[in-house]
């Protein structure tokens, strides 16, 4: 029998479904993603942060859509993906603010 708790998809079920343990995860995330960012050259911005706000919520998406079993893609699969859909437009956001 699982710990998480009944009911809801399998992701909400672990990780809390948006509730204090799924803003907490997040908010590591993005700190994680903003100093990777900023070491990688952006200066801190309203755009900096929007573009965060962008790389976390579609790594989140894809894991919540394995999780929930809507992909049966292997990991190195969900990161190749993952890279194809962020990698574009980080590299744009971080060329524009030179």
């Amino acid at each position: 029998m699982s710990t998480c708790t009944s009911g809801g998809s399998s992701y909400g079920r672990c990780w809390g479904g948006g509730g204090l343990v799924y803003a907490r995860g997040e908010r590591l995330l993005s700190a994680v993603v903003r100093k990777e960012l900023l070491d990688a050259g952006g200066r801190a911005s309203a755009s900096l942060d929007l573009l965060v706000v962008g790389v976390v919520g579609a790594f989140v998406a894809l894991l919540r859509s394995w999780a929930d079993g809507e992909t049966t893609t292997t990991p190195a699969q969900l990161d190749a993906a993952f890279r194809a859909c962020v990698e574009p437009g980080v590299r744009a956001a971080l060329s524009a603010q030179e």
